[in-house]
């Protein structure tokens, strides 16, 4: 089986971006923490951290994050420097981005999105987005995690992956095209920390969240923060 995390370290390398890659490691974030230390660290705009496997990744609150066979998902945590603290907006983009660069990967798939950064196949989560910041001194560092059910899935009831609707050569030919879009996307959302949601976005996040279809009471617009209109209900995103 191929090493989806060999497979998006060597993409990195292509594209002369700082990367790290482990066949395990405790957690992709963990590790991403540490490289703080290092001076030389801050000058990247980017550095990722691969894995074929984690021993403790992270999910969102007190959750964890379980990995499925090693090797079958996408196992990494994305640090960016950042020039100013990120807003609460920005969860947002990074949900989108994320929905945007799968759904252009393989439109077959019937991708939706769970308020705040869960990427879902039908009623299962494929993915997860997990964001944190962190400050140091003058520097600011925007860790994502990200979590993809590639070719196989957790044995949870609620888990799926990406080759139960998508075969496996076109996940695989089409996985550096969805890399691109990915990096392409977070790299507009962290350019724009201070930018509320354009109208363009507002429909895009609209229509991603609209149809998940667990969701109880469809959403009826969005406003340019990213507050969530659920009827007479305001759901702001940084309470999710």
């Amino acid at each position: 089986m191929a090493s989806i995390g060999l497979i998006t370290y060597n993409w990195c390398q292509k594209h002369q971006l700082a990367a790290d890659f482990f066949t395990s490691v405790d957690s992709t974030s963990n590790y991403a923490k540490t490289l703080m230390n290092d001076p030389l660290e801050n000058h990247k705009f980017l550095h990722v951290v691969i894995a074929d496997a984690q021993t403790a990744g992270r999910g969102r609150g007190s959750h964890t994050w379980i990995s499925p066979e090693s090797g079958s998902s996408l196992l990494s945590t994305w640090s960016f420097r950042l020039t100013r603290p990120p807003q609460p907006v920005t969860s947002a983009r990074a949900g989108i981005a994320l929905y945007n660069a799968a759904t252009k990967a393989w439109p077959q798939a019937a991708f939706s999105l769970k308020a705040p950064n869960d990427l879902y196949l039908g009623d299962k989560k494929v993915a997860g987005l997990l964001l944190e910041a962190i400050e140091q001194g003058p520097h600011i560092r925007l860790l994502m995690g990200l979590g993809f059910n590639v070719l196989k899935a957790p044995a949870l009831d609620l888990a799926t992956s990406l080759r139960s609707e998508v075969d496996e050569e076109l996940i695989l030919s089409n996985w550096e095209f969805f890399l691109n879009e990915l990096f392409r996307e977070l790299q507009m959302a962290c350019d724009q920390l201070s930018h509320l949601l354009s109208s363009f976005d507002c429909e895009r996040l609209l229509e991603a969240l609209n149809q998940y279809p667990m969701l109880q009471k469809k959403y009826t617009s969005i406003d340019a923060d990213g507050s969530l209109h659920s009827g007479l209900q305001v759901i702001n995103w940084r309470d999710l």
